[in-house]
C-alpha cells in the first residue's frame, strides 16, 4: 500500500492494487470518493484554558512488580511523598478563582501506599466546589482506602491486565491469587457504589506471543472476562517498550491479529467503551507545537514527584529536569535552561514529521519529551517504524472491503 498525505485537505490517499482510497483519520472514515470523507471538522480541540491540572505521585513504592513498568528504576527508591514539603504550594493553587481543578493521583508506584498524603491533598481542596479527583491504582488496597475513594467520589482507573493467568504472567515476582482477587473485588465494589471505574490492561510481549493465535485469546481472557464481571469501560494497550525494539513482521502481525480481534469484539458489544487508539481515532489539534501540555503550560499543569519536587511529566524524575519550588520565577528559569530548550526543540521537530504520518492517531500523543528522554535515536526510530507498519497493515486489511 502506497500512502500519500494531502496537505491541503489534511487527509491521506491510499493506493491499493491500483485503486485510490481517501482516508480521514480524524473520523476513521474512508471512501473511493474524496468528498465523502471531507465533511468533518478536523481541527477540534477542547478549550482547557480554565482547567488547572495537578498530577501527583504520592509514592514510588509498589505492591506489584509489573514487567512493563516505565518507572522500574524509580521504584527502587521506594520514596514516599511528605505532604508538608508541598503543602504550601497545594494550598496556594487551591485558592485560585474561576478555575476547574483536575487532581490526579498516579504512579510512579502504587499511589494508595501513601493514603495519608492523598487525604491531605483532598482536604486542601475542601472548600473548592469545582474539583475532580482521579486515581490510577492496581486495586490492591485495604477497606479504609476503598471507603475513602467512595466517600470522596473519585474517578477510578484500575490497572488489571486480564484474568489471573495473564496478570500473574506479567509479574516479575509471584502474584498470589488472594492479591489478585482483592483487586477485582475492590473494582467491583467501587463500581457498585456508583463511581466511574475503568479497567486498564497492558499486554506484554510474552502475552502477545502467547495469546495472539490462541483458541482463548485476548477477546476471551481480557474483554469477555471483564465484561462478564460487569465492567463497561475496558482500555487495552500494549507495553510501549515493545515499540522501541527492532521487531520483525511476524511479531508485529500478531499485534495486528489482536487489534482485529478487538475490533470484531467491539462490533458485537457496542455498549462497552473500549478506548483503543490503534483503531478508534480521536479528534485533536495536529500542529507541531501540540505535543506536551505540561512542558508548554507549567503555570496551569504541574506534576508533583515523590521527592517533593516538580516536573512537567509524571514519567520524568530526572533531577536536572525538576523544579525545587513551584513559582513564576522558578518556571521562568526552568524554561531558560539549555536542557529544556533542547528537549522542546527536539520534540517540535519530531512533531513536524508526526503531522503528516499515517500513524499519527496511534502514537502522536506518545512521541513526547518523556519518550525522547527515555529513548535514544535508534529506539525512537524503531518506535515510529513499528507504529507505521501497524497502521498501514491494519488499514490495508480494513480498506479492502471498501473496494468490494
Amino acid at each position: 500500500m502506497d500512502i500519500l498525505y494531502n496537505k491541503e485537505k489534511d487527509i491521506f490517499e491510499l493506493k491499493i492494487d491500483n485503486n485510490v482510497i481517501f482516508y480521514n483519520d480524524y473520523s476513521n472514515e474512508c471512501s473511493i470518493y474524496q468528498n465523502e470523507v471531507l465533511n468533518h471538522n478536523n481541527k477540534i480541540q477542547q478549550s482547557e484554558e480554565n482547567i488547572f491540572f495537578i498530577k501527583i505521585i504520592p509514592s514510588n513504592a509498589c505492591n506489584l512488580n509489573c514487567t512493563y513498568c516505565f518507572s522500574e528504576n524509580d521504584r527502587k527508591s521506594k520514596q514516599i511523598l511528605d505532604y508538608t514539603r508541598v503543602q504550601e504550594t497545594i494550598e496556594k493553587i487551591a485558592e485560585r478563582k474561576n478555575v476547574h481543578f483536575s487532581v490526579a493521583f498516579t504512579g510512579g508506584g502504587e499511589p494508595t501506599t501513601n493514603l495519608n498524603c492523598i487525604k491531605h491533598v483532598v482536604e486542601a481542596f475542601e472548600g473548592v466546589c469545582d474539583v475532580t479527583f482521579n486515581i490510577t491504582s492496581n486495586g490492591i488496597f485495604e477497606r479504609e482506602c476503598l471507603d475513602y475513594l467512595i466517600e470522596r467520589k473519585f474517578n477510578v482507573a484500575i490497572s488489571i491486565d486480564g484474568n489471573y493467568e495473564i496478570a500473574r504472567s506479567q509479574q516479575t515476582t509471584e502474584l498470589k491469587v488472594e492479591k489478585y482477587n482483592q483487586a477485582i473485588e475492590n473494582a467491583i465494589a467501587l463500581q457498585n457504589a456508583g463511581l466511574e471505574v475503568s479497567i486498564l490492561t497492558v499486554l506484554s510481549k510474552d502475552s502477545i506471543e502467547k495469546y495472539a493465535h490462541c483458541k482463548e485469546g485476548v477477546k476471551e481472557l481480557v474483554l469477555d472476562y471483564f465484561y462478564n464481571i460487569g465492567f463497561n469501560a475496558i482500555c487495552i494497550n500494549f507495553d510501549k517498550g515493545i515499540f522501541s525494539c527492532n521487531n520483525n513482521e511476524i511479531f508485529l502481525d500478531k499485534i495486528v491479529k489482536i487489534c482485529e480481534d478487538i475490533v470484531e469484539w467491539k462490533k458485537i458489544h457496542k455498549n462497552v467503551m473500549v478506548p483503543f487508539k490503534y483503531i478508534y481515532s480521536r479528534n485533536n489539534n495536529y500542529n507541531e507545537f501540540g505535543f506536551c501540555r505540561g512542558i508548554n503550560q507549567m503555570s496551569q499543569t504541574i506534576t508533583i514527584m515523590p521527592n517533593g519536587k516538580y516536573s512537567f511529566c509524571h514519567k520524568v524524575q530526572l533531577d536536572e529536569l525538576l523544579l525545587n519550588e513551584y513559582s513564576e520565577d522558578s518556571i521562568k528559569i526552568f524554561f531558560q535552561e539549555y536542557n529544556v530548550k533542547e528537549l522542546r526543540k527536539s520534540a517540535i521537530e519530531h512533531k513536524k514529521k508526526c503531522k503528516t504520518c499515517i500513524s499519527r492517531q496511534i502514537c502522536m500523543g506518545d512521541v513526547c519529551p518523556a519518550l525522547l528522554i527515555q529513548n535514544n535515536q535508534t529506539k525512537t526510530d524503531n518506535f515510529c517504524a513499528n507504529n507505521r507498519y501497524l497502521r498501514a497493515k491494519l488499514l490495508g486489511n480494513a480498506l479492502k472491503s471498501v473496494l468490494v
